[in-house]
């Protein structure tokens, strides 16, 4: 059996539909790559771009891509001019100048390749202006065989124009077993715990588990959001005083986006302990492994699971409604404090 994407972990239904439109000649010019930050959504839109350029893809006994035929090295390794790839550069959003760049490179043939191929990374972050000067080349490509890459975390964020001329592809992230399984298979993360932790961490992104691992900058913030929202957890099960909550949850000195991130991962663990109450069975979704979620939810009960829940969806809320974080971390203690008490 012909192997889909074989370094790609995860999205198994997705790698086989668009396997099939490849092999079929039915692969649309233009797509929208859609997953959360770090989903590997860049390396997956390099495999299918070495997929499309592949010249053993009529093969049925090599996979998809192969791998190592020369376009796919050339692909898989960055080193094709061929694939070009345009984002942000550094500011807030893609910029017209950007896709001005893109579009005196379109009317150029292949150089080195039988396709040509053009990356936009946070594309949701497209300025409604490059976005309408997209538009052309998105319905009809000055070349034959160009394909375009929309990357986004939330492709709703882009104009329906753009939607309409391009199909959403959306990545489901891998488990936390298979990311597991591929950090260990290089065998420089022997320890499965740590792994495990890693990946609980990064939110099953095999690209961000490797961050946290390697102690990048980027692996070090998730790796610190992710104990704060253990420590709030664990607060929250004992039989702290309301000035414990209070005081913990003031001395977080944290920014909007920051304090948004680890309320989320609270409410993730609060799923997670939710579930152990409704169901003996649990795949943790925040907790690393099934016997952390059952050793802390001990300290809940479904009701005060359910009501810290609700404080956390009320401070989001507020967060949105650009809320100082202090004064809303103030009063999630307060409320998390009164809801374990509300048994």
């Amino acid at each position: 059996m012909i192997a889909y994407f074989p370094t790609v972990i995860g999205s198994e239904r997705l790698k086989k539909t668009i396997a099939e439109e490849i092999l079929s000649g039915r692969f649309p010019h233009a797509c929208i790559l859609e997953a959360p930050a770090g989903a590997g959504k860049y390396s997956f839109a390099r495999s299918v771009a070495a997929a499309l350029a592949c010249t053993r893809r009529e093969d049925r006994t090599a996979s998809l891509p192969c791998g190592t035929c020369d376009s796919c090295r050339r692909i898989l390794s960055g080193n094709c001019i061929d694939v070009l790839t345009f984002d942000t550069e550094g500011g807030a959003s893609v910029k017209i100048q950007t896709i001005r760049r893109l579009k005196e490179n379109v009317i150029l043939s292949p150089s080195e390749l039988s396709v040509k191929v053009y990356i936009i990374r946070d594309a949701d972050k497209m300025t409604a202006e490059a976005q309408n000067a997209l538009l052309k080349m998105l319905e009809e490509p000055p070349v034959p065989r160009t394909y375009y890459f929309l990357l986004s975390e939330n492709a709703e964020a882009l104009l329906p124009t753009v939607r309409s001329r391009a199909p959403v592809f959306r990545l489901s992230p891998p488990s936390r077993d298979q990311v597991a399984h591929l950090m260990q298979e290089t065998g420089r993360y022997p320890d499965r715990i740590s792994v495990l932790r890693a990946s609980a961490a990064a939110h099953n992104s095999a690209e961000l588990t490797q961050a946290v691992l390697d102690g990048t900058e980027e692996g070090k913030k998730l790796l610190s959001n992710y104990e704060t929202a253990e420590r709030a957890l664990t607060l929250l099960a004992g039989n702290g005083s309301k000035a414990d909550f209070i005081l913990f949850f003031t001395g977080l000195n944290l920014q909007k986006a920051e304090a948004s991130s680890i309320f989320r991962l609270i409410y993730s663990g609060l799923r997670d302990i939710i579930t152990v109450k409704r169901s003996a069975k649990v795949a943790p979704d925040f907790f690393a492994e099934t016997e952390n979620v059952q050793r802390i939810s001990g300290g809940f009960t479904l009701r005060t699971a359910l009501k810290v829940s609700e404080a956390v969806e009320d401070s989001l809320s507020s967060l949105e409604k650009n809320t100082a974080p202090k004064t809303v971390l103030l009063a999630f203690g307060v409320k998390a404090y009164n809801a374990m008490r509300s048994r």
